[in-house]
């Protein structure tokens, strides 16, 4: 009989527990942790291996919100969690989709940066819940916050940085959010976000004829940004075709 989800989170949560005690125990975890953190992209760069991740999951659209304490990112991919993408998240150097070149995006290092942010980053996804612990170690929670057929990541701000310092740097990275960053994702079409004062920002690719793509810019703001129109060359590859114009 195939084991659950939940009966899987707890059987590799006692097994990853073991691993940080027996480090902890040798005197070797803290410096364990200085060397990861010193592998962390700055200020926020953890976003990128979201949206990576939404693309390998086929996602279409997906969304972040942001409150002074807590960052939520959504989205809609087909491809929701297993056992081996729980494996992969709780791990370091070690992907499920390391070997297949049409995903970007691998669960290690780059998730990880998540830590400087949150001391408890909480996944939702299929018959998934759950949240990480010392940086490896999945705790099973019994409420499930998405919604059928989404994937959650809840961040709460509880982390080595100020809460409110947290909150600076993730709604200054949304803000120069370029809106080309869609040229270089195939399956999603829509980027919104949600900050703490309640303002909404989206960005949308269109498919247009001759070879065109437009993206389609909307906010809650009175400022208007115009879309911007993009061509690929004829023979050449999107990415590295595309010019604005």
């Amino acid at each position: 009989m195939a084991i659950s989800a939940q009966q899987y989170t707890k059987d590799l949560g006692a097994l990853r527990a073991g691993m940080v005690d027996s480090m902890r125990q040798n005197n070797a975890w803290e410096g364990f942790k200085r060397t990861l953190s010193d592998l962390y992209p700055d200020e926020a760069h953890f976003i990128y291996e979201l949206l990576q991740n939404a693309e390998d999951a086929q996602a279409t659209s997906v969304e972040f919100n942001l409150t002074s304490d807590l960052l939520t990112f959504i989205h809609d991919g087909k491809r929701l969690f297993k056992n081996e993408d729980v494996e992969s998240i709780t791990n370091i150097g070690h992907s499920t989709k390391s070997d297949d070149l049409d995903q970007i995006g691998k669960f290690g290092v780059g998730f990880k940066a998540v830590f400087a942010y949150t001391s408890t980053p909480r996944i939702y996804s299929g018959d998934f819940s759950f949240e990480i612990r010392d940086l490896f170690v999945p705790y099973w929670r019994p409420e499930n916050l998405a919604t059928t057929g989404q994937t959650r990541f809840d961040f709460p701000f509880n982390g080595p940085k100020p809460p409110q310092k947290c909150a600076a740097e993730v709604s200054a990275w949304l803000r120069q959010v370029k809106d080309n960053v869609l040229l270089f994702l195939r399956s999603v079409r829509s980027i919104r976000w949600t900050t703490q004062e309640n303002r909404w920002t989206q960005i949308e690719r269109h498919e247009r004829a001759n070879n065109i793509v437009e993206i389609q810019y909307s906010s809650s703001d009175t400022a208007h940004r115009p879309h911007s129109h993009w061509r690929s060359e004829e023979h050449t590859s999107e990415l590295q075709s595309l010019t604005n114009l």
